[in-house]
């Protein structure tokens, strides 16, 4: 059976994961030096394998690429408050995980994301 593959929200309010000084300090980790090797190490691993050293815009992803996607995440923090409210490309984006009835997960601050579908119209 192949891959399922999510597509994950992301903020540009935020920096990408893991690039500043204050996201890979040890303090980030609550001093658990081998928690931080551990995410550390999954972001090299995400880079190489699924091409993510550059996010794609929202407006750079089709309809037709939303297909091959098996659902949608939208994590937490509060970099979403900032833009993802009131995005129409990922309004557009998200009305068509619900149209095709494919799941769509959201925690913690991430569902003010879907206040975007305002901009979807009637679909």
């Amino acid at each position: 059976m192949a891959a399922k593959k999510v597509l994950i929200i992301m903020s540009d309010a935020a920096p990408f994961p893991f690039t500043t000084s204050a996201h890979t300090s040890l303090i980030a980790f609550a001093g658990n030096w081998y928690e931080k090797k551990r995410e550390l190490d999954l972001v090299e691993k995400m880079k190489k394998e699924n091409g993510f050293s550059r996010p794609k815009k929202f407006s750079e992803i089709s309809d037709e690429e939303l297909k091959g996607f098996a659902g949608v995440f939208i994590p937490d923090g509060h970099a979403p408050l900032t833009d993802l409210g009131d995005n129409p490309e990922l309004g557009r984006i998200l009305s068509y995980f619900h149209s095709a009835k494919k799941p769509t997960a959201a925690i913690c601050h991430g569902p003010y994301a879907f206040l975007s579908t305002k901009h979807a119209g009637d679909k």
